[in-house]
């Protein structure tokens, strides 16, 4: 789904973008579940998380991470041969340590597969691949790490892509970054059958302790295919929530701001179900739209003041905030 701004006067939903459906392995917005809105439907097991803001400041629309508090799961479909594309917002408060975001094989003291995470101190995020070859050192892994690094206490978009050993790019909101290869392990990628580590890393015999992200993320997607340019700059809009349906369904509601009455126009005969809430979640009004044309929403119960404007379809909901006069 992709939220366009304001177009001569109208805000636009739109259900869509089946070319980013294209290769999907997973996708968890996050959006105060746990759910896997991929076809794989794979399951998670939180430990210690809590749902949080979310980088537009929607409440329970993002996830809280820290020590301790991480995802593991046990899914083959992340797997997959190369390439492979990782996409992730996220909101570091520390770097004391390195942050983890993934890890396709959690293994002590060894490297499986790929995984991406921050580099202590500096923010720089780093990408890796592994071939199981012993301990955890530079020299049974391959990885790429960016010059550039991260700002801490800002939300930042991050999209690594896998080709090959000597082949990844890092993006970071929106622009591809200048980096530097190292390692000397295998170019050939072997994965284990541990579960997989999302903002956690169980560790090796210099890090005992693990590493886990401090801070907060939101939108983990995975792809089994190296996405495009415009693709990445598709998913790095800071108003782009990222949901994938087969469908395009477009929803506008106008004027916005508004006094007593919003209208909604939808481009669909199937049913979409919409609601009107509180910045904190609390629900104040839902309904049916289930034909195309314009719909008339009366909201002069309300009193002024700003509110969340969600539709739903299949299960994916999208919220927009609405300001009334």
């Amino acid at each position: 789904m992709r939220i366009l701004a304001l177009l001569f006067g109208i805000s636009f939903f739109t259900i869509a973008s089946a070319q980013l459906s294209n290769g999907l392995i997973a996708m968890f917005p996050f959006d105060q579940n746990f759910n896997d809105l991929s076809s794989n439907q794979i399951v998670l097991n939180p430990q210690g998380t809590n749902f949080t803001t979310d980088r537009t400041g929607i409440a329970n629309q993002g996830l809280a991470m820290g020590a301790q508090n991480y995802i593991t799961f046990a899914d083959a479909a992340v797997k997959v041969p190369l390439p492979v594309t990782i996409s992730i917002w996220v909101n570091v408060q520390s770097d004391a340590a390195f942050n983890t975001i993934f890890m396709s094989d959690n293994v002590y003291n060894n490297y499986y597969g790929y995984w991406l995470n921050i580099a202590a101190n500096t923010g720089q995020i780093g990408l890796h691949l592994a071939g199981g070859l012993g301990g955890a050192n530079p020299g049974n892994r391959r990885s790429f790490l960016t010059n550039a690094g991260l700002s801490l206490n800002e939300w930042h978009h991050i999209v690594g892509i896998i080709n090959s050993a000597q082949d990844m790019k890092i993006y970071i909101d929106c622009e591809q970054q200048a980096g530097t290869y190292s390692g000397t392990g295998s170019n050939t990628m072997v994965y284990s059958n541990a579960e997989s580590g999302i903002g956690y890393y169980i560790g090796n015999s210099t890090n005992a302790n693990g590493a886990f992200l401090m801070g907060k993320m939101d939108q983990l997607v995975l792809w089994n295919r190296a996405l495009n340019l415009a693709e990445v700059r598709e998913l790095c809009e800071n108003d782009n929530p990222l949901e994938v349906q087969e469908a395009q369904i477009q929803i506008g509601i106008y004027p916005n701001p508004f006094q007593d009455e919003l209208i909604l126009t939808c481009n669909s005969p199937d049913l979409v179900n919409y609601s009107v809430l509180d910045l904190q979640g609390k629900l104040l009004q839902s309904g049916e739209i289930n034909s195309p044309g314009q719909h008339r929403l009366n909201l002069s119960d309300l009193n002024s003041g700003s509110y969340l404007f969600q539709i739903s379809k299949n299960g994916v909901v999208q919220s927009k905030k609405i300001v009334k006069l």
